[in-house]
């Protein structure tokens, strides 16, 4: 038993698991913004209004003022791209 931890930790160790799992924790967050801007840009342009305005509202309601303010530019921005992609 013994043997197959230190095996364990000396393969992980070797491999640079630390490494990998900090790499994908980092590109985790970093595409989780943009993400979340494209589904509430998508939810705007193909739910209609209602559903747009309920999340936006729920969006509004958890983030600061300060926040809000950057992120509802940036929503307010995304339709008239994809429209323009179009």
């Amino acid at each position: 038993m013994w043997r197959v931890v230190q095996a364990t930790f000396r393969n992980a160790r070797a491999d640079d698991l630390s490494g990998e799992a900090a790499k994908m924790a980092y590109y985790f967050f970093l595409s989780l913004f943009p993400v979340v801007l494209v589904l509430l840009t998508v939810t705007g342009l193909v739910g209609g209004e209602s559903a747009f305005g309920r999340i936006t509202h729920t969006v509004h309601a958890t983030v600061q003022d300060h926040a809000w303010q950057f992120v509802s530019s940036l929503i307010r921005e995304g339709p008239t791209v994809a429209v323009r992609a179009r």
